[in-house]
């Protein structure tokens, strides 16, 4: 999960997964999926993927943070880490809502 470019390239041999930005085989996850939602850190700033650079997003339909052009994939509890998010309940870390950007908060936490 938290591989840069060079030790990507230096693993796996190769730049960006083949068809970046067309759908991923067996994520169903492209670009122009109108199911993606862009994500911020708690600052308001895009989040980039450390591998590629390109902007991460996030899926309603199954709750994933993920970067479309690579396919990387984070757990709820990495891409908290990888923002440096500082959730203000247990809660947030099994939440199916997007975060941070919480209109309303099931748990009671009030707007975020």
């Amino acid at each position: 999960m938290s591989r840069n470019r060079d030790e990507y390239g230096a693993i796996w041999g190769r730049g960006p997964l083949p068809g970046a930005g067309e759908e991923l085989d067996g994520l169903g996850l492209a670009p122009t999926d109108d199911l993606y939602s862009d994500v911020y850190d708690e600052d308001g700033d895009e989040v980039l993927c450390d591998i590629c650079g390109s902007e991460v997003k996030w899926r309603e339909q199954d709750g994933t943070y993920m970067c479309p052009n690579c396919g990387q994939v984070f757990t709820r509890t990495d891409f908290f880490n990888f923002i440096g998010a500082e959730p203000p309940g247990k809660e947030c870390y099994t939440c199916d809502c997007l975060y941070p950007g919480c209109m309303t908060c099931p748990y009671g936490y009030g707007e975020l």
